[in-house]
């Protein structure tokens, strides 16, 4: 080993990486022996090759989607192009770990890829708790908002049960007064017209049906808010579940109500017939909710302005030739300009005022979309004309999160 190699060999062992390399006209996959040392993995002793050994502790559906994203990698002419993929490992002795492979073209004409594998279970276990930290987060900041959405409901619950609770007391003077007329042989029409007219009974009898349906009017609205609550900031399992984007979105929309009602009117167009997609339901509850809410203080600074009430329109629809599902949060604030479009998804860049945003939520949202979900999201914007955000979830990926531990095997 010559003095270059010794020296790469000690900076790979420092980052705790392993080399790799694949050639995509061989479909090859290469390893070194010492890879499991390098990251610190546990893994029986085998006799079978790295690669294969490897590839025996991968998630099954992780190992498929990596040799599929190899082969569709592009562009495949390009030296230098970046390639990446997260998958799980399932480790001897620490159970499940996180495993980056990130790698450049190295030889455009045969196609070969080289690289390293990192673990970053310990950034990944992270990553999970400050999502689940900024749900909370976002609840806690539309807190005084959501307490003013459920106490609306609740007055005219407590104002409705309040007339019924004097209601009743009136039929049971009106119910006593006729048993009384009754056990006295005295019970006449006029007894009776005498009675309604005192107690105001016919009165009452129209009146209360529509105070029960506006107490249960009040319940509905309340347990909408509490369960878009609920829905929201539920930890997260490591398993995807079958969702319902329509009604995802519309418990953003309820939750971030407060935010939006005095600037802006949203219309939401929904397709119904949209199929289920497996997903994180939490995490998409997130990226709605920053996209409504952002979109919302965007209409804000205009009505300071022009006084006016914006528009913020949320459209849902099946896209079958892509085999997935295309939303669009539309607003009809300021827009943006060409620098604030290429930077806005970055960590940490944010237009607000000091104290007012983190330059989090778009980049979380970015990394939720892409990351978690396979999916797209991206952003169109006239200066003047508002913005609007094209979120792209496919309806099949085969998951890079399934909590099911694989089987050794031998492939």
């Amino acid at each position: 080993m010559d003095k270059e190699d010794k020296h790469k060999e000690l900076l790979l062992r420092a980052a705790g990486a392993a080399e790799w390399e694949y050639c995509k006209q061989s479909k090859e996959l290469f390893l070194f022996s010492d890879w499991a040392e390098k990251l610190g993995l546990h893994i029986e002793q085998s006799t079978q090759t790295p690669v294969d050994t490897f590839m025996q502790y991968c998630y099954e559906q992780d190992r498929l989607a990596f040799f599929e994203a190899l082969d569709a990698y592009r562009p495949l002419t390009v030296t230098g192009e970046c390639f990446e993929f997260l998958f799980r490992f399932e480790d001897s002795v620490q159970g499940r770990r996180w495993l980056l492979a990130r790698g450049n073209i190295i030889n455009a004409e045969e196609r070969c890829i080289s690289g390293i594998i990192l673990d970053i279970t310990q950034r990944r276990i992270l990553e999970e708790q400050l999502s689940q930290v900024g749900r909370l987060e976002s609840i806690g900041q539309l807190a005084a908002g959501i307490a003013h959405e459920i106490n609306t409901p609740m007055q005219y619950i407590g104002d409705n049960l309040n007339y019924l609770h004097k209601a009743q007391k009136q039929i049971n003077s009106f119910w006593n007064e006729i048993t009384e007329a009754a056990n006295n042989n005295c019970i006449t029409a006029e007894t009776i017209e005498m009675l309604n007219n005192n107690l105001k009974v016919p009165r009452l009898m129209d009146e209360m049906p529509g105070a029960i349906s506006d107490a249960l009017e009040g319940v509905t609205a309340v347990t909408r808010i509490i369960r878009a609550m609920k829905d929201f900031s539920h930890p997260e399992s490591d398993t995807k579940i079958s969702c319902n984007i329509n009604q995802i979105v519309q418990n953003a929309v309820t939750m971030s109500r407060h935010e939006w009602k005095y600037v802006a009117d949203i219309e939401c167009a929904f397709e119904e017939t949209l199929p289920a997609i497996q997903a994180f339901p939490g995490e998409l509850n997130q990226v709605f909710l920053n996209l409504i809410i952002n979109a919302a203080q965007a209409l804000e600074d205009k009505y300071s302005v022009t006084k006016t009430k914006g528009i913020i329109s949320i459209r849902t629809r099946d896209n079958k030739s892509k085999s997935g599902i295309e939303i669009e949060v539309q607003d009809t604030a300021f827009g943006m300009n060409a620098e604030t479009i290429k930077r806005i998804f970055d960590p940490f860049f944010t237009t607000k005022e000091v104290g007012k945003g983190t330059g989090q939520g778009l980049s979380i949202c970015h990394s939720i979309i892409t990351t978690r979900h396979a999916g797209t999201i991206r952003v169109e914007s006239v200066p003047g004309s508002g913005s609007s955000f094209f979120i792209y979830l496919p309806i099949e990926t085969i998951s890079q999160h399934d909590s099911e531990k694989p089987q050794p095997q031998t492939l």
